[in-house]
């Protein structure tokens, strides 16, 4: 008895309107998001091809060792299509400088 009253009652709940409505809405922002973020994450991808082949040119390009200024290019992390709020602002190029005897470390965004 409690059976056929449950699965009625969820039935009822299910072809309601407003369920439907909500499923639909909540389907559509879910796709929405994730079609952004995904073109977010490969426009950070080609970014980062693109300073890590600059950077590979300007190092053979040098042709005095003082001229060498290393850049190391972060690779954006495949998982952080989930955590976008904090990869955004994570340092992807870091610098190392030579100043005098010692090496300095500037970062960069």
């Amino acid at each position: 008895m409690y059976w056929t009253i449950a699965k009625k009652e969820f039935l009822s709940n299910l072809l309601n309107f407003r369920f439907v409505a909500g499923f639909i809405l909540c389907f559509l922002l879910a796709t929405l998001s994730a079609w952004i973020v995904t073109a977010d994450y490969a426009e950070r991808i080609a970014n980062y091809s693109d300073a890590a082949q600059r950077h590979e040119e300007q190092l053979k390009d040098a042709k005095v060792f003082s001229e060498v200024k290393v850049t190391l290019d972060k690779r954006p992390e495949p998982l952080g299509l989930f955590c976008v709020g904090v990869t955004r602002y994570c340092h992807s190029q870091y610098i190392l400088i030579k100043d005098g005897g010692e090496y300095h470390e500037c970062r960069f965004f």
